[in-house]
């Protein structure tokens, strides 16, 4: 019996304590306040914005004039809150839900809300902005931590395939390098011409070579053309590789001498050397007989300009 008038003893205490922490204090005057849950946001939480409004016994307001704007969030519609009723008037609210992305810095609108005492005076609240700051999921207050050190890197086991295809390759680069350089080895090098040949022996060995029948015009005079050249050259010390047909001529005019075999009979070379360019560069097509009545006539004339050396 004792212990149970104790309990019904504190409760009779704890009750005036419990009204006051749901009900507006006695007189209470009015007010809209905002409040945000949880006080310290993170990016990810599910923020509520609260408004309360209280006013006087008799008193009432429109909730549908109030329409805050939470820009650049985007809130869910407005919940109401049940209205707690004592002594000093009526507390009642409505929530709305936020979700936010991004940390910053973000802020709770200034509102506005009208009410009208019992004998149907207006007035105003004005609810006051509320500025907050969300943060990073991964933000950190204090103290950076050191950094793990490094791991060594891991070693991946090769498949077994790999060491044989590398082997494989780096085999068969060798044998095609052993091949190419027995082809290179064994190909036949024609041995340059001897530094004393006489001009006249190595211009006869290269028209013994030259067949009209076997060779394109324009193939076969090119050749001749190139012999007669070098002749020209190493016989008379003339640029003749150097120069064009025409100035052959004057080239060829110009030589002096009484000797046969120390002139090269400027005017029936410089004939054929313009015969040999029409054909190379004019499409000329000669006949057979006339490329070899040409082929003679060099001939001939290296034969007779032949000097001893």
């Amino acid at each position: 019996m004792r212990r149970a008038a104790a309990l019904l003893l504190v409760a009779l205490c704890l009750a005036p304590v419990a009204a006051r922490a749901v009900s507006p204090a006695p007189n209470a005057a009015p007010e809209a306040v905002w409040t945000l849950k949880p006080g310290e946001p993170k990016v990810g939480d599910r923020i509520t914005a609260r408004l309360t409004v209280t006013l006087p016994p008799g008193a009432r307001m429109d909730w549908t004039a109030v329409g805050p704007r939470f820009d650049p969030l985007v809130p869910e519609g407005a919940t109401a809150l049940p209205a707690v009723t004592g002594p000093g008037g009526t507390a009642e609210g409505r929530a709305w839900t936020l979700y936010i992305d991004l940390p910053g810095s973000y802020r709770l609108p200034g509102v506005t809300v009208p009410w009208w005492a019992d004998d149907g005076t207006p007035g105003t609240l004005t609810a006051a902005a509320v500025e907050f700051a969300v943060e990073g999921a991964f933000d950190r207050k204090g103290p950076v931590p050191d950094p793990a050190p490094a791991k060594p890197p891991v070693g991946l086991p090769l498949p077994a395939w790999v060491p044989a295809a590398l082997g494989g390759a780096v085999l068969a680069v060798a044998v095609l390098g052993l091949l190419a350089y027995r082809r290179l080895r064994d190909r036949p090098v024609a041995a340059p011409p001897a530094a004393d040949t006489p001009p006249h022996e190595a211009a006869l060995a290269r028209l013994a070579g030259l067949d009209p029948d076997r060779l394109p015009p324009r193939d076969f005079y090119g050749r001749l053309s190139d012999v007669t050249r070098v002749y020209l050259e190493a016989r008379w010390d003339l640029p003749a590789t150097r120069r064009t047909t025409s100035e052959m001529w004057g080239l060829l005019d110009r030589l002096d001498g009484t000797n046969q075999t120390d002139r090269p009979a400027g005017a029936p070379v410089a004939e054929w050397l313009a015969a040999f360019d029409l054909v190379k560069f004019a499409q000329v097509e000669p006949t057979r007989e006339e490329a070899r009545a040409h082929l003679e006539a060099v001939r001939r004339w290296v034969a007779s300009t032949a000097r001893e050396v």
